[in-house]
């Protein structure tokens, strides 16, 4: 294998649909040898099953300095890769509505746990897009709030979660599904946000965490407000403009950046998945998951290969994107060697995502509540009279000056003297619970 072909698939991440390692996945594997392998659903048949293909990827990619990236999509709710293994996670949507900066971290660590327990490494989450009407149907619960605020404290509690179990997170989709209407898993889709405020409000998440966070991925819609005028319509992940000067340049993002599933169909509606290939590492990309089909990612790898050796340019641009692979897999190798090594329990973990996801309902009423309970308290609260509210005198029906104000006569305002228990119970506040979940 040349340095070409070696470059070339160290920034691919391979996928495949079976469940079981086979002679025709070691030959994908050992001919292109890939940074690491992307699971789904049809990998994963029962614990011990996928335990086993995952040791056996792993065997197979494991002779360079740093561990192969091993990776899956566990956001929780409709992104629950696992949910059928252990339990269904509550949604990050949910866990963000609770309000609770610890109970975030633990749903982030019971995924870390999750999946440090299977040997995988890195979750392609948290999502950062803004939730928004035009992408609801789109993105539904994955998308955890309108406020960019609340996006990042969610994001920052999740991947401190996970990074107690040696699991990386990965930031997504560069710069914000949040106002695309349509699926890129179909078909691209434009977004007509103006720049400013993309900038201002779908970008501040991205911005905030552009140096906490080593990976963060792009998506394949389409920002015409981001390009010239007349520019042909191409997914952000193989526009320069999007990738290097944008999220590089003016972001100032140093870690490694990852193209969106190039077998999307917003990708290959008008391109092989060899050019998209090309274009993503032109644009800036350093690592480009191929999900499903091995002809495709051979064919992704034969194309960068190729470009390599006629372009010296491109051949420089691909060894940078392979070096900062071989960095981040350096870093896997180091946080392994550091993690606890401990028998699942995996009863013990199903029980705990069970209980999580009750108190999540549970804690997110309470934190719905909160507001309401607190205009509801400012209306009942007396409000000091003002001038213009007093009676003019000389009206009134014959009694005192002060029954004029609308006091109350005397015998009314007698109230029974507050006792110690009656404080005390006064000093409770409705609406909360009285112990919260705890790591």
């Amino acid at each position: 294998m040349n340095e070409f072909e070696r470059d070339a698939g160290q920034v691919l991440l391979a996928g495949f649909d079976q469940s079981a390692y086979d002679a025709d996945l070691e030959r994908l594997l050992t001919e292109v040898h890939p940074a690491g392998a992307i699971f789904y659903r049809p990998n994963i048949s029962g614990i011990d099953e996928f335990s086993e293909l995952v040791q056996q990827v792993t065997s197979t990619l494991g002779d360079r300095a740093g561990l192969p990236i091993l990776a899956l999509d566990m956001e929780g709710g409709s992104v629950d890769r696992l949910r059928h293994l252990l339990a269904p996670l509550p949604s990050s949507r949910a866990v963000a509505a609770t309000d609770d900066d610890p109970f975030m971290r633990q749903f982030g660590a019971l995924i870390g746990e999750a999946m440090a327990a299977l040997r995988l490494n890195l979750d392609f989450a948290p999502v950062l897009d803004l939730a928004a009407p035009e992408s609801e149907p789109v993105m539904g619960s994955r998308a955890v709030s309108r406020d960019p605020a609340t996006v990042v404290r969610f994001a920052r509690n999740f991947v401190a979660g996970l990074n107690r179990f040696s699991v990386l997170g990965c930031g997504k989709h560069f710069p914000g599904l949040g106002s695309g209407a349509r699926d890129t898993h179909q078909e691209m889709a434009p977004i007509e946000t103006p720049a400013e405020q993309l900038w201002e409000r779908d970008l501040l998440p991205f911005r905030e965490l552009h140096d906490e966070l080593l990976l963060m991925m792009v998506n394949h819609a389409w920002y015409p407000a981001l390009h010239p005028p007349d520019t042909p319509p191409r997914p952000a992940s193989l526009s320069r403009t999007v990738v290097t000067e944008l999220l590089r340049e003016k972001v100032g993002f140093g870690g490694v950046v990852v193209a969106d599933d190039l077998q999307m169909g917003a990708v290959l509606a008008a391109r092989s998945v060899g050019e998209a290939a090309v274009a993503a590492i032109e644009a800036g990309c350093d690592l480009l998951p191929i999900c499903r089909q091995a002809d495709l990612i051979r064919a992704a790898h034969r194309a960068l290969v190729e470009r390599a050796g006629a372009d010296p340019g491109f051949a420089d641009r691909l060894h940078q994107a392979a070096g900062r692979i071989e960095v981040l897999q350096q870093s896997l190798r180091t946080l392994a060697a550091g993690a606890p090594q401990r028998r699942p329990d995996w009863d013990g973990l199903r029980e705990r995502i069970r209980a999580m996801a009750e108190q999540a309902e549970g804690l997110g009423q309470v934190a719905a509540e909160r507001p309401r309970y607190s205009a509801a308290a400012a209306a009942a609260r007396p409000r000091k009279p003002e001038r213009g509210d007093r009676p003019p005198r000389g009206t009134g029906d014959g009694r005192s000056r002060s029954r004029d104000r609308g006091r109350p006569p005397r015998d009314d305002r007698r109230r029974p003297r507050e006792t110690a228990a009656d404080r005390d119970g006064n000093r409770r506040r409705p609406g909360r619970p009285t112990r919260h979940p705890r790591e």
